[in-house]
C-alpha cells in the first residue's frame, strides 16, 4: 500500500506540533509542575472577529488544574477560569489585552463577552449583566512563541487565581491552601526557576 501524499502532509505537521508540545511540557515538568496532556478536536479559535471551529485535534496541556495551553497550528492560547463574582477583583486585563485576549461565559462559550477596543470598565458591566457564574479568559500568541514568552503569561493566569474546573471558591486569606490546590508553594521548583527564568 502506498501512502497518500496528503497523509504524510498531515502528518508531517502533526509530528512539528507533537514535538513543540512535548518540548513545552517538559519545560513545565521540569520547572515543578503537574502537566496532564492530550489531543482533543472541536476547538474554536477567533480569526479575524469570527469563529473557526477546528474539527482536527490539537494538544492541550492542563497545568495544575491553573490553565490550559492550547498548542495549535495557528496560535498558542492560554485559557482558564474565573468566577463571575471574583472577575472585577482578579482579571488583570492591562497584561492580557494585548494578547489576543478572549471572554466569555462558560456556559455559552461561543458568545464573546468582550470586543477589542472596549474598556475594563465596560467589560466588567457585561460580566455582571450575562449571568454566567464562571467567565472563561483567554490570551495567545500567533505562530510560535518562545517557551519563555508563554511562562509569563502563564504566569499571569497564576496571579489572577484561575482554574480549568469548577469548584468552591477559597477564602481569600488563605494563602496555603490556594497553593495546595494549584499544586505549589514557595518550595517547589516552579517558585524558583520559573521567577529565574522570568526576571533574566
Amino acid at each position: 500500500m502506498k501512502i497518500p501524499k496528503n497523509v504524510n502532509v498531515v502528518n508531517d505537521s502533526y509530528r512539528t506540533l507533537s514535538e513543540r508540545a512535548i518540548m513545552l511540557r517538559n519545560t513545565l515538568e521540569k520547572l515543578g509542575y503537574n502537566v496532564e496532556w492530550g489531543y482533543y478536536d472541536r476547538h474554536t479559535v477567533t480569526v479575524n472577529g469570527d469563529n473557526f471551529l477546528e474539527y482536527y485535534p490539537i494538544p492541550v496541556l492542563t497545568v495544575n488544574g491553573i490553565c490550559d495551553i492550547a498548542v495549535d497550528f495557528l496560535q498558542v492560547s492560554i485559557d482558564g477560569k474565573l468566577f463571575a463574582a471574583e472577575f472585577e477583583e482578579k482579571l488583570d486585563f492591562a497584561k492580557l489585552k494585548s494578547h489576543g485576549f478572549e471572554c466569555y461565559g462558560v456556559e455559552n462559550y461561543l458568545e464573546s463577552l468582550y470586543v477589542p477596543g472596549m474598556s475594563f470598565e465596560e467589560l466588567v458591566q457585561i460580566v455582571r449583566a450575562c449571568g454566567e457564574s464562571e467567565i472563561g479568559v483567554a490570551a495567545a500568541f500567533d505562530g510560535e512563541p518562545l517557551t519563555k514568552e508563554i511562562l509569563e503569561l502563564m504566569q499571569v493566569f497564576i496571579n489572577m487565581g484561575t482554574h480549568t474546573e469548577a469548584h468552591s471558591p477559597i477564602d481569600e486569606g488563605d494563602e496555603t491552601e490556594k497553593n495546595a490546590l494549584n499544586g505549589i508553594d514557595e518550595s517547589t521548583p516552579a517558585f524558583q526557576v520559573a521567577d529565574a527564568l522570568l526576571n533574566e
